[in-house]
């Protein structure tokens, strides 16, 4: 079997959208192109995928993919985010469902964002508006991530490694919200305070 396709990211916070644009711009960096997502998540019975610290997702935005992460082993001195990551783009969103449900998995969480991409260099770079704040995922070798992390002004004691709905579980438990989906919906009346949620968002120093 061939080795997995890896996904190798991290994330930083965004507290002014439109200085990270400027300094985006300022660096040459290629737009590729926006979108607004809605995604679902998709597990079993058994919650077998959330088990084993996987995603099964389904995206849809104009266009469809489905995704399979899975988490691995990595080096321990690796500072992003390694996932495996399998994706395809669908034809047929709707057959796509089908099969999942006949296969036995079913919606559990869904999350929306609107997406802004961009090429520097050998990294992209997507900030991503969530409904309860902006952040900057930045995506390629782990070199490369630092170099650009660098050259945008952003400090990497500042990255985050947790995914959005890990992000969301600390947000929730700070502001006590019951929803579980991440839709501008379920936060259009709600500012959650993100800054004073950063210290749970921060990757730890190897081994604490």
């Amino acid at each position: 079997m061939e080795s997995a396709p890896l996904e190798v990211e991290v994330k930083f916070w965004v507290e002014d959208p439109a200085d990270l644009r400027r300094r985006i711009s300022i660096l040459g960096a290629d737009f590729l192109g926006s979108a607004d997502e809605h995604n679902t998540v998709w597990d079993n019975d058994k919650a077998q995928v959330r088990k084993k610290k996987g995603l099964l997702r389904l995206r849809e935005e104009g266009r469809a993919t489905l995704t399979v992460k899975a988490k691995i082993e990595q080096k321990s001195d690796c500072q992003c985010k390694v996932m495996a990551e399998w994706e395809t783009a669908l034809d047929n969103p709707l057959a796509m469902k089908q099969i999942l449900d006949f296969l036995g998995y079913f919606p559990v969480r869904c999350y929306e964002k609107k997406r802004e991409t961009f090429k520097l260099g050998k990294v992209l770079l997507m900030l991503d508006t969530m409904p309860f704040g902006v952040f900057l995922e930045i995506e390629g070798r782990e070199e490369a991530i630092k170099e650009a992390a660098a050259a945008l002004g952003l400090e990497w004691e500042g990255r985050i490694l947790l995914n959005y709905f890990e992000l969301f579980e600390i947000i929730k438990e700070k502001e006590g919200l019951a929803f579980k989906d991440i839709t501008f919906e379920n936060f259009s009346c709600i500012s959650p305070n993100v800054a004073a949620c950063l210290p749970g968002f921060f990757a730890r120093p190897s081994g604490k």
